[in-house]
């Protein structure tokens, strides 16, 4: 029967840590290609089967080898380019992460804003009593997407967002979290701010519709963002 080591099973998407070759040893796909697992270990051994788009198949161990989310997740990228940018790895990568994605936001990532809003305002509800960190978590993020809608540029920072909406209550809530004082929110807090979430998903849609932003990034910009990423994560820890 299979296993699957590190909850890596058939279907998961994964990155090629080494060179994948062919036969003769010519090089097929490079370092940082991304396949699919078909088939996961079993008894003693402990390679995996990978298919990558072109219908290449090659046997790659654990070590040669990432899970594309985490893959995704250790550059800040999690699911969307722009954490690359608001989260670069060091600042010695900033400016080259932020060039190089930028180039590849387009429009439709408003979609991830509004599933996330989403998701947050959910786990915001769920809480007894409810508190003011996962309320502010939903502002930054609806806030974030409204801004890059608008201007093509990531700001993640509540407290900078909040210069261009002035929104009244981001600063109360950002102070009452800050000295850790009266973070629970009344019923008629919830009722206010849930006409707020609903009035700004309202913004996020007409800034959407509006974007100037491309409706596709261009080949070269997938291209540049790709190498830069796989460079940053084949590079040594520390530099």
């Amino acid at each position: 029967m299979s296993h699957q080591p590190n909850n890596i099973f058939a279907g998961t998407q994964v990155v090629a840590l080494v060179e994948v070759r062919g036969t003769n040893n010519s090089l097929v796909h490079p370092r940082g290609a991304v396949g699919v697992v078909t088939r996961t270990p079993t008894g003693d051994q402990d390679q995996f089967l990978v298919r990558f788009p072109d219908g290449f198949e090659a046997s790659l161990t654990r070590d040669e080898l990432e899970v594309l989310k985490h893959f995704k997740d250790r550059l800040g990228v999690a699911a969307d380019v722009s954490r690359v940018i608001s989260t670069g790895s060091s600042v010695e990568n900033q400016s080259e992460l932020t060039a190089a994605a930028t180039g590849v936001i387009t429009k439709h990532h408003s979609h991830h804003y509004f599933g996330f809003a989403e998701t947050q305002w959910k786990l915001f509800l769920k809480e007894s009593p409810r508190r003011v960190k996962p309320l502010l978590y939903v502002y930054r993020v609806l806030l974030t997407g409204i801004h890059l809608m608008r201007t093509g540029e990531v700001e993640a920072n509540l407290v900078t967002l909040n210069e261009e909406f002035r929104l009244p209550y981001i600063a109360e809530l950002i102070e009452r979290k800050m000295k850790g004082e009266n973070t629970s929110l009344t019923d008629a807090d919830v009722s206010f701010h849930e006409s707020e979430y609903q009035r700004l998903r309202g913004e996020l849609q007409a800034a959407h519709e509006a974007s100037q932003l491309p409706e596709l990034p261009s080949e070269a910009a997938r291209a540049a963002l790709n190498d830069l990423l796989v460079r940053i994560r084949l590079r040594p820890s520390g530099r």
